[in-house]
């Protein structure tokens, strides 16, 4: 299914997280010096006993010391840098692969990350793929008061190699994957976890993007379906 809003783009290159909110957030550049500073001086003429004036110069740091953006902090930089960081009105919540995201809704871990050109299911029901399917075993917390599905939809979850965004593959989700979150169709209880899978079919020349430069984008819930007008975003890397 394709989404039809506006998209978030996020990639990486050389290990650099970037950002590309198309067609309405503009584009954060790796590496960059994040834009430019500006300083403010303040002068200051105090009055003495005698004619003479003395000039201090004030420097203004309140800009930079309230910059919540991903290049001041660094969070898009390095592996081991996580946290939260702001994009024009977007917070985005980074975390490497062996960490657990935390958004507001849910919280989401990967347990396992595999590619395969084939996959089956117990009656011996099998799909190939164009390339090489992209597999993530996830673990979802349900933190909302109400039962909840995730991925209902396969629109709560984007996977980003370079500057290319890929959605989930129905085909294999729904007639090769038993335990996809598709195909097992439950509900998360309040405060509940529960394990799943999504898949992705991407060329098999971006494979090694996996390893460098790849990430797994999460939806809250109530924001499945609405990547261009979501509040929030995870950021799962998929290198380390």
């Amino acid at each position: 299914m394709t989404i039809t809003v506006s998209r978030k783009v996020l990639y990486a290159i050389g290990g650099v997280l970037l950002l590309v909110l198309a067609g309405f957030l503009g584009a954060l550049i790796a590496g960059g010096d994040g834009g430019t500073t500006t300083t403010t001086v303040v002068e200051t003429v105090e009055a003495q006993s005698s004619s003479s004036e003395e000039v201090e110069t004030v420097k203004d740091d309140s800009e930079d010391a309230g910059r919540s953006d991903c290049d001041s902090q660094g969070i898009n930089r390095e592996v081991g840098k996580e946290g939260t960081c702001t994009e024009d009105g977007v917070s985005l919540v980074v975390v490497d692969r062996e960490s657990t995201l935390k958004l507001k809704e849910l919280n989401v871990t990967v347990r396992d990350m595999e590619t395969t050109s084939t996959a089956s299911d117990e009656f011996g029901t099998t799909k190939s793929a164009n390339g090489v399917y992209v597999i993530f075993d996830l673990e979802v917390l349900n933190k909302t008061n109400s039962p909840l599905y995730f991925d209902s939809s396969q629109e709560q979850a984007l996977l980003y190699l370079g500057d290319n965004e890929y959605t989930e593959d129905f085909e294999v989700e729904n007639y090769a994957l038993d335990d996809s979150f598709l195909s097992k169709f439950e509900e998360i209880q309040p405060e509940t976890s529960t394990t799943g899978t999504i898949a992705f079919d991407v060329p098999q020349k971006l494979i090694p993007d996996l390893g460098e430069t790849g990430n797994l984008a999460i939806l809250n819930f109530s924001d499945e379906g609405e990547a261009g007008a979501a509040e929030q975003l995870g950021i799962i890397r998929t290198y380390k």
